[in-house]
């Protein structure tokens, strides 16, 4: 019988050795980002008969598991994707935004406004060389804002190379990393043994990955843990990983046509950016593929009109010269004084903006530039009269806006997406801040129940220790009588 009691209490002993264990591990991981607490599941041993009795042989650790909810993971995955998507669309508006918003600063519909006024003073003294200056300067300063604002289209291309090329490295080492923690936990499971620290962990870089691009788990028939993305499909399998790449888009798209220089995502030579769904990588893929690709063709097209029209106007007029009449009164050598383009237009339509300057001739002297619709009328003010008049004729979409009302439309538009983006990244935030709260109760490690059960843990242990030294008084005893 003290050989019995002797074992039950070394049950009990070691029982409470491994709640204590456990606890002391939930204490030390308070803070431990993305650990969920866990628990030792201790059990009655089987009992042992004795004749007509049958009588309790101790306890003993049937498991340690963590506390955790599936569903909500899942969640707290699919709303971290949610908010890296906005908060990255929101960062990547907001520079756009900003650089395009002219109400603190002088943009290209101040600048547009600035050219056609300088014409308008210009037609009061056509022959005034200091206002031809002011013309062929506002024009200059005009022409510098269009390539300013491409040239920033330009370098968020290469923002958005660089974010692909971080991104893709940290996808690409975060699924290695998954599949080889789905090695480690399926030998150790099949050994028994306990993986609430590596599912942890593996949990940690789902989420990582989740921010990059949305992902879903479950585990096949074969108990294997598969990774996908939605649109892409299996991203991890076990232990098998399917790597992304980067390279350049495909001929013919009007992507790599206004942007040379774009990459794009691959997976085993196939394009799949346009599949994936949320996170940082989908969101500058929309905006790369909506924003940036209207501003710029809009941005061309303002710059091809507004030249377009300007040089048909003013290729009619004649130069500020006095030109050599024949006998009939007609000038000698006529093609010498009119036919002057003002701008240089690139015979590329998507490179207008980049590339746009003035011609050869109005940079050699402002005397180039016509005003008058008649040879040799120095005070003829019609054709800058016509190109001042430009800036409230309707000339775009159809003939229903004008060249600043064109343009202000696109930054009203840009304006809008940020303020979108803004307010969902805001809303995201409290869904996912409520996720992540209902996890902190339910897996989170809470310092008084965790006091609490030390202290229970630590009675339980000592009353097992009482228990065996009681069972070693009482074999002495026997012991004792026998002699």
């Amino acid at each position: 019988m003290a050989v019995d009691l002797m074992e039950i209490s070394k049950s009990g002993l070691m029982s409470s050795s491994q709640l204590l264990k456990t606890t002391g591990h939930n204490v030390s991981n308070v803070n431990t980002e993305g650990y969920s607490r866990q628990m030792a599941r201790q059990a009655s041993s089987r009992p042992v008969p004795m004749g007509n009795v049958v009588l309790g042989s101790g306890s003993y650790v049937k498991s340690v598991g963590r506390i955790h909810n599936e569903f909500i993971e899942r969640k707290i995955n699919l709303a971290s994707s949610d908010q890296a998507f906005f908060a990255e669309r929101y960062k990547q508006l907001s520079v756009l935004d900003e650089f395009f918003n002219e109400i603190n600063s002088e943009g290209v519909a101040q600048m547009m406004n600035n050219f056609f006024n300088s014409f308008r003073e210009l037609s009061a003294q056509p022959e005034n060389k200091s206002l031809r200056s002011l013309v062929r300067d506002t024009a200059v300063l005009m022409i510098r804002e269009f390539h300013n604002k491409t040239e920033l289209l330009n370098d968020s291309i290469e923002d958005y190379n660089r974010i692909f090329t971080e991104s893709i490295s940290d996808a690409n080492s975060l699924m290695h990393n998954i599949g080889q923690l789905n090695v480690k936990i399926l030998e150790l499971e099949t050994q028994n043994g306990e993986t609430g620290d590596m599912r942890d962990e593996r949990d940690l870089y789902l989420r990582e990955l989740s921010t990059i691009m949305e992902t879903h788990t479950y585990t096949d028939e074969h108990g294997h843990f598969i990774v996908s993305s939605p649109g892409i499909g299996v991203l991890v399998s076990a232990a098998e990983v399917r790597p992304f790449n980067l390279g350049y888009m495909p001929d013919g798209e009007e992507m790599k046509v206004l942007y040379p220089n774009s990459k794009d995502v691959f997976m085993e030579k196939i394009q799949v950016s346009d599949g994936l769904k949320n996170g940082k990588i989908a969101a500058v893929i929309k905006t790369r593929k909506e924003e940036l690709v209207e501003i710029k063709s809009e941005l061309n097209e303002l710059a091809f009109a507004l030249a377009s029209i300007v040089n048909s106007i003013h290729e009619k007029g004649y130069i500020n010269a006095n030109a050599p009449l024949d006998e009939q009164g007609n000038p000698i050598d006529k093609e010498k004084y009119t036919g002057v383009s003002f701008f240089k237009i690139p015979k590329n339509i998507f490179e207008v903006a980049e590339k746009i300057e003035l011609s050869d001739e109005i940079k050699s002297s402002s005397d180039y530039i016509s005003t008058a619709s008649n040879i040799n009328k120095p005070g003829d003010n019609s054709v800058a009269l016509a190109i001042s008049k430009l800036s409230h004729t309707k000339i775009l979409n159809g003939s229903t806006k004008t060249l600043e009302e064109k343009y202000l439309e696109m930054v009203g538009k840009l304006s809008l997406s940020t303020s979108k983006a803004k307010m969902d990244m805001e809303q995201n935030e409290g869904l996912l801040a409520q996720f992540n709260a209902i996890k902190q109760r339910i897996s989170g490690v809470s310092l008084d129940e965790e006091t609490s059960n030390l202290i229970r843990f630590q009675h339980a242990y000592d009353a097992s220790a009482r228990v065996m030294r009681a069972a070693q008084e009482t074999m002495d005893t026997v012991l004792n009588i026998k002699k």
